[in-house]
């Protein structure tokens, strides 16, 4: 059965109405094609006042609600005869031997079946949700970190002279400004904290003066970005932007702090690096020949809030145009998809009941064979007669379909 011929059977038993080429639904698949291998890129922006966590979540929400509404789509696409099967976590589609998808009705561009498209839009789906699990994963375990050294400050001596999530307008040489996690103004100078959450329990951190330090467990070591560089870079810009306040330098104590106490630090370097546990007892032990007075104090700190140019600012990549984009293509192949679902249901049915008609038949002939013959070679002829005959029909239509795409072609 050709498309055309699936198409009449389909207006005609589906929808109650005769075939008309013009008005059967018509896609182009070409410019489709284009928009989906031409899908916007992410959008990197910088978010002020505002959490990264409950930003990539509210884009998580959006992008599970798609893949709920793609899904509502999807499973009633599957037949006895197709199955949305999941590998490795990925979507495809399984096709038995009596498929006839991508033959009959219609096909997507290349020759691919039309609901493939639905299984390439969910699995694109998949890595941006992946990819955003991961972002919340590594946002929220900073957040904790931060969290833990807020808390301890907040009930330290210290608490009235400590300023979190400042970014400094004094760019590097790459033209980058400078967020800082955490200020505490002291007697002796400003003491400049990088909060990194590095580890957990049963861990042990090896901190070196090399690029990167290894985070050693049980099984395995794995490696995490040294923060000294940014550590000091954010104290350069803590120094300037302080010069310009008091018309001179006061000391600037670079400090990183690892958000938790359960790691442990094993030292082979001489940077100052304390878990939370040891963070007030290490600022309680800074010296310096510089005194500052309650009031320079306040006046720093209030000048470090007011030159804030965003608390808690950050890039962040948003997926919210590709979302939106898969979505508008979804709605567009629906109704073809839709229309080629019918045909493939009817076409299976009516192929049913003729299998099943050629059964009964064959059922009637055989029975109706044991009761006019008494003896048993000529039922056996009859019987093999019949299975001939059977296999001659089946022959004669494969040759014939091989003679008609012969022709064709």
């Amino acid at each position: 059965m050709n498309r055309e011929s699936m198409r009449k059977l389909v207006c005609r038993y589906a929808y109650g109405k005769k075939y008309d080429p013009d008005t059967f639904i018509k896609t182009d698949w070409n410019e489709m094609l284009y928009r989906f291998e031409h899908e916007p890129d992410g959008i990197s922006i910088r978010l002020v006042n505002e959490s990264r966590v409950n930003f990539i979540r509210q884009e998580l929400v959006l992008l599970e609600e798609t893949m709920g509404l793609l899904k509502e789509m999807m499973l009633p696409l599957e037949t006895k005869h197709e199955k949305w099967m999941v590998y490795h976590d990925e979507v495809f589609r399984y096709r038995d031997a009596g498929s006839i998808e991508g033959k009959p009705m219609m096909e997507g561009p290349e020759g691919r079946p039309v609901e493939d498209w639905f299984g390439y839009f969910y699995n694109s789906l998949m890595e941006y949700k992946a990819y955003m699990e991961k972002e919340i994963g590594i946002a929220a375990k900073g957040d904790i970190g931060e969290e833990n050294v807020a808390r301890i400050l907040e009930k330290s001596r210290y608490a009235e002279f400590t300023v979190h999530n400042v970014v400094l307008d004094v760019a590097d040489e790459g033209g980058n400004t400078n967020e800082i996690d955490t200020f505490v103004i002291l007697p002796y100078g400003v003491a400049v904290l990088e909060v990194k959450n590095y580890g957990g329990a049963g861990q042990r951190l090896v901190i070196t003066d090399e690029d990167k330090w290894d985070l050693c467990g049980k099984r395995r070591t794995k490696q995490v970005k040294n923060p000294a560089y940014q550590n000091s870079r954010h104290a350069r810009a803590t120094l300037l932007t302080l010069r310009k306040l008091l018309g001179r330098d006061i000391p600037i104590f670079p400090l990183i702090v690892i958000g938790n106490d359960q790691v442990r630090l094993e030292k082979h370097s001489r940077l100052a690096v304390k878990n939370t546990g040891d963070l007030v007892a290490y600022l309680d032990s800074l010296q310096s020949n510089e005194k500052l007075s309650d009031e320079e104090r306040i006046k720093i700190r209030k000048f470090l809030e007011s030159e804030d140019i965003g608390a808690n600012a950050f890039t962040v990549v948003s997926y919210r145009e590709q979302i939106n984009h898969i979505k508008a293509i979804v709605k567009e192949v629906f109704p073809s998809v839709c229309f080629n679902q019918e045909g493939k249901v009817l076409y299976y049915r009516m192929r049913d009941k003729v299998s099943y008609g050629l059964i009964g038949m064959i059922a009637a002939v055989l029975i109706g064979g044991a009761f006019i013959f008494h003896n048993l070679d000529s039922f056996m002829v009859l019987l093999l007669g019949v299975c001939l005959a059977i296999v001659a029909v089946a022959g004669g239509i494969h040759m014939g379909k091989k003679v008609m795409e012969m022709v064709k072609e």
